[in-house]
């Protein structure tokens, strides 16, 4: 529920149709990634990554991906110890 709301944010300010911005594989030049500047070190980097790109006026392009369904273990990411994190760097990088 929480990629949905980020991504519909993004959406929104943009004025784009990703459909998905938390998930996927990132290919991207060494002079864009150089221009963009990323500050962020967990996994609230996906949408720091795309926002700055929309503001700098780069191009995405999505291509669509399947994942296999875990066959062992379970996602390490606590969202009781992440939750603000996302909020915050989606207001911080959207708005500000």
């Amino acid at each position: 529920m929480g990629s949905s709301f980020i991504t519909a944010c993004i959406n929104w300010r943009f004025k784009v149709r990703l459909s998905e911005s938390q998930n996927g594989f990132r290919a991207i030049r060494t002079d864009v990634i150089k221009q963009l500047d990323l500050k962020e070190d967990i996994t609230t980097i996906e949408q720091e990554m795309i926002i700055k790109s929309l503001k700098k006026g780069f191009r995405i392009l999505e291509v669509p991906s399947h994942e296999q369904k875990r066959v062992a273990g379970y996602s390490k990411i606590s969202l009781k110890k992440v939750w603000f994190r996302y909020v915050y760097s989606l207001i911080k990088y959207l708005f500000l």
